[in-house]
């Protein structure tokens, strides 16, 4: 009888154990594997579905940079070739550059090199490109000896009345600087009035110093008779009156007045 007992519990143990198999250990790894199948493309559909969230997040507002200095930019330089002119006066011959708006030539006429009547006129300019000529001007670092001006017109036209001619000149720098220069040479006379005018047009605040440079080099050697003149350049202002410069005071360089 007990053995009979036993072999009926294993029976149902057993069948037990059979009937667990197939009803529920089967479904449970058949969804497993679908859920397995399913997750990626589930997964993918969520990343989409939030990929326009992620680019649609408002930016971060950004810290205002601070203000910086305003640099001071050179003219540009322009590529055409720069004119001459030529100014013909009873007492001179004078050739103005747009290239820096400078004196490149100053001929005498009643003053000869030599004695001889077909000597050339004393050409008061003695330097060349490389030294630079007289009445260059600067204004800081954005207008510089080398700026490429433009005639207002192609020649100088005297005024019978006046018994005098206007040049002017004009230039504008990339910062927005416009330079105009104005000669005016008279007939009958070897001073030259001369202006600069210089206008900001750049709608900001530049800080800067004009400057007006003469370019001359000292003519012929000393002798005995120099002891008796006076050789340098000289400069006449408002405020300071005449301004006589021994060329010995140049021994340690360039003069700034």
């Amino acid at each position: 009888m007990d053995m009979y007992r036993a072999f009926l519990a294993i029976l149902i143990s057993f069948v037990i154990l059979i009937g667990y198999q197939y009803f529920f250990i089967g479904p449970i790894q058949q969804e497993q594997t679908e859920n397995a199948t399913e997750q990626p493309a589930t997964q993918q559909t969520q990343q989409s579905a939030e990929q326009p969230q992620i680019s649609a997040a408002p930016a971060q507002p950004q810290a205002s940079a601070p203000v910086q200095p305003v640099v001071q930019q050179p003219a540009v330089a322009d590529q055409r070739a720069a004119r001459e002119m030529t100014i013909d006066t009873d007492f001179y011959t004078v050739k103005l550059s747009e290239k820096g708006g400078v004196v490149t030539s100053f001929t005498l006429k009643n003053y000869r090199e030599t004695k001889d009547e077909g000597a050339p006129g004393v050409n008061l300019v003695q330097t060349d490109a490389n030294q630079g000529y007289p009445l260059s001007f600067t204004w800081s670092g954005i207008v510089d000896h080398n700026t490429l001006y433009t005639f207002d017109a192609d020649e100088a036209v005297f005024d019978e009345a006046a018994g005098s001619a206007t040049v002017t000149m004009r230039a504008t720098s990339s910062a927005g600087l416009e330079v105009i220069r104005t000669y005016i040479f008279k007939n009958d006379d070897y001073l030259i009035d001369h202006q600069v005018t210089v206008a900001n047009k750049s709608g900001q605040v530049l800080q800067g110093s004009a400057g007006l440079h003469q370019k001359t080099l000292p003519c012929g050697g000393l002798n005995k008779a120099s002891n008796w003149l006076f050789r340098g350049p000289a400069l006449y202002s408002e405020e300071g009156g005449l301004q006589d410069t021994k060329l010995k005071e140049f021994e340690d360089g360039p003069l700034t007045v």
